[in-house]
């Protein structure tokens, strides 16, 4: 299973309760399940609870790995945070994926170079980027917009309803190819360069995923793509 609460761990122990009633139940032998976290707070306690629950593996939305940035975006974590929870998780056999949403006001060449670095040292399992933020009404994004005279970054859709993004001007220019140069040849990232379709990792219509599920392999879909495309042996890789 992959539950869809977005920041499971939030209230903690809420999440420790629901563990327990897991492993009340004998089900952590049964079940795997993958899950939504936020970085903080994210313990060693919580950690085991959720291994001897039968999680498998967890998605933290870390958005950047730049302290500056998490300021502006109004996280309470920090790159030093980042590293601790991924090493927690590994310490307990739990697959990790890091989401970044990268392209936020006020991002930088600089910024997004320690972006990647932190996450490099972080060392998750695999590591989703996304280039430009979605601008929902009435949050604080879409109101530091309207208040400004032009509204350079922003992109929309064909459509009246399609979704809005916010792209920094100051970085859009050239995001792609820098994050190409700073991610290079590491198979843990899962980045869409517009130039270069065939490294798309949509989970629509993606072939490699389909096969793999074709073949017997289940999970989380990130967690698919990297057992599928990775070392492992295809008794470890089909498991989850």
């Amino acid at each position: 299973m992959h539950t869809c609460d977005s920041e499971f761990n939030l209230p903690p122990e809420h999440a420790i309760a629901v563990c327990d009633e897991f492993e009340r139940r004998k089900l952590g032998d049964k079940v795997r399940w993958y899950a939504y976290c936020s970085p903080v707070p994210f313990s060693h306690e919580l950690a085991k609870k959720m291994r001897r629950a039968g999680c498998v593996g967890i998605n933290f939305g870390v958005d950047s790995g730049d302290e500056e940035m998490l300021r502006r975006l109004g996280r309470s974590f920090t790159p030093s945070d980042i590293k601790e929870t991924v090493r927690i998780c590994r310490q307990e056999g739990i697959a990790v994926m890091l989401d970044l949403l990268l392209g936020a006001p006020g991002e930088t060449k600089e910024s997004l170079k320690r972006t990647i670095e932190t996450v490099k040292q972080a060392e998750p399992d695999c590591v989703g980027v996304a280039v430009g933020v979605r601008v929902y009404p009435c949050t604080p994004l879409a109101k530091w917009l309207e208040s400004l005279p032009e509204k350079n970054g922003l992109i929309y859709g064909n459509d009246p309803v399609d979704p809005v993004f916010f792209l920094e001007p100051n970085v859009a220019p050239f995001i792609f190819e820098f994050l190409d140069q700073l991610i290079g040849g590491d198979q843990r990232f899962f980045f869409f360069d517009p130039s270069r379709p065939e490294r798309d990792y949509n989970y629509n219509a993606n072939e490699r995923l389909i096969e793999a599920i074709q073949g017997g392999y289940r999970g989380a879909y990130w967690d698919i793509l990297r057992r599928f495309t990775g070392g492992e042996s295809k008794s470890l890789r089909k498991c989850a």
